[in-house]
């Protein structure tokens, strides 16, 4: 009898299924719909404009940076030493780039572009969510400000990829 009882409960949990638990969505996978609903979304993904922007430029070590190398190292401002240099680097510093180089590849400033546009269109929509009076709002001074960062870090994106190309 206990077991048939058992089988009954296992069969029918198994029947009954957990549809609910198998389709849920996870937390982290938002799309941008659900995202800019408060000054704390601009705020983040300021930081995220900034934080992409300083890896691109800073993020692989310290002698191998491309913020060095795109600007000082094409001068004749900046001695060639070869300790630090290898096939990548010698030819930026001889000017002479060439597909297969890792510093020419664009990419990352398209992605910050990208970022930096989203920010420009969504920003204003920011407050139409935002209760009014509460902290979610995005004041109009951080507003412009927002935006105005976004235009200046989409702006040198666009002057790295023209005139370092």
């Amino acid at each position: 009898m206990k077991k048939i009882f058992v089988v009954i409960i296992f069969g029918s949990l198994l029947f009954a299924g957990c549809k609910k638990w198998v389709n849920e969505e996870p937390l982290s996978d938002g799309t941008i719909e659900q995202f800019f609903k408060s000054r704390f979304d601009a705020e983040a993904w300021m930081s995220g404009l900034y934080g992409q922007f300083q890896q691109l430029m800073i993020g692989e070590s310290q002698f191998n940076n491309r913020i060095n190398f795109w600007g000082d190292a094409r001068s004749d401002n900046m001695e060639h030493q070869s300790q630090y240099s290898n096939t990548n680097t010698q030819e930026i510093h001889f000017n002479s780039l060439t597909a297969n180089n890792a510093y020419a590849d664009w990419s990352g400033f398209y992605r910050i572009i990208s970022t930096a546009n989203t920010a420009i269109e969504k920003f204003p929509e920011i407050n139409t969510y935002a209760a009014p009076g509460s902290q979610d709002v995005l004041s109009d001074a951080n507003l412009t400000s927002y935006i105005a960062q976004s235009y200046a870090m989409r702006g040198i994106c666009y002057l790295y990829c023209t005139c370092v190309g």
